[in-house]
């Protein structure tokens, strides 16, 4: 049996000196960051910097759709400022999917607007139409079970 070694990083090349710097900037000044208007525009700036110095780099296009999505800090006009600084003709088509996704979902459900219309049970199964709810207030709740920041978040529209 032929066994093969594991490369866990590779020092010295550039792309992974970008990736280091990056990471460690984000780490230090959005993760760690408890208010979250700094943390917002903090992670604004930094994808900001980080695409205008590298439109033409895959990063720029994974770090957008990883970190526009992990965290719901950036709003749909934020998004497309930092997706109009890539050059996108060599990104990723599922990270450039991904982005303009989050940048379509974001329109739709923007602090005022009222949510689509749907037809979902309650909690005893009963089907509610959102319609016969209009001149109620209605609390949505939207996470993913497999993210933290998601599940803190509390989205709510009067209808």
């Amino acid at each position: 049996m032929m066994k093969f070694f594991d490369i866990d990083s590779i020092k010295g090349s550039k792309s992974q000196d970008l990736r280091n710097r990056f990471e460690d900037k984000i780490e230090k000044t959005v993760h760690n960051e408890k208010d979250i208007t700094k943390r917002k525009n903090s992670l604004f700036k930094n994808l900001h910097k980080f695409i205008s110095d590298n439109p033409k780099s895959v990063m720029s296009g994974k770090y957008l759709a990883d970190l526009g999505s992990y965290y719901n800090d950036l709003n749909a006009d934020q998004l497309e400022i930092l997706l109009a600084l890539m050059d996108t003709t060599d990104q990723i088509k599922g990270d450039m999917n991904k982005i303009r996704s989050l940048v379509k979902q974001r329109k739709l459900f923007a602090y005022g607007n009222r949510p689509p219309d749907t037809i979902l049970p309650n909690q005893e199964g009963k089907l509610i139409d959102r319609s016969s709810l209009t001149g109620k207030i209605v609390l949505l709740e939207f996470w993913a079970s497999w993210c933290a920041p998601c599940r803190q978040t509390i989205t709510t529209c009067y209808l």
